[in-house]
């Protein structure tokens, strides 16, 4: 059988544990991050929401659509400024764990975008299909956080 791992072929099973838990220490390190995306894209999602909310409420079209559009174009401008940034700075080793992650919340993020997006442009243009109403929005944006934060959320 061959090691994948080019360590020794006769460790001790201890010896195996303490370099099992070493690199499961060494990913949840290399794992915290400042938080600043998360917290930029809630304030975003509350911002959109709240319009959405009050145009639901006095029953007037404030424009929610072009609101979320703008808002999400921010979001993602603020992302690419964040991920240049972080880009200057010295890098660090990647895990697996790292790519993971990265996978998740660009699927769930690139999602989110693209269903704003469909709901705005389509609405009122199908009449085969039929159109999703913008203020479902809020219910789809917090069905796909969601998912992300339980997939990359830490559970003991």
């Amino acid at each position: 059988m061959e090691n994948t791992l080019n360590s020794p072929q006769n460790l001790r099973p201890e010896d195996e544990l303490q370099y099992i838990r070493k690199i499961i220490a060494d990913s949840r390190a290399a794992f915290v991050e400042d938080g600043k995306p998360y917290i930029m894209w809630g304030l975003i999602v509350a911002i959109g929401m709240g319009f959405t909310y009050f145009s639901a409420l006095t029953q007037r079209d404030l424009g929610v659509a072009w609101v979320w559009i703008v808002l999400v174009l921010f979001g993602w401008g603020y992302i690419i400024y964040y991920m240049l940034k972080k880009k200057k700075q010295p890098a660090r080793a990647h895990s697996f764990i790292d790519r993971i992650q990265g996978a998740i919340w660009g699927a769930c993020g690139g999602s989110i975008g693209l269903v704003v997006l469909l709901i705005m442009f389509n609405w009122h243009s199908d009449p085969l299909f039929g159109s999703i109403n913008p203020l479902f929005i809020c219910f789809i944006s917090a069905m796909i956080l969601g998912i992300a934060y339980f997939l990359s959320g830490d559970r003991k």
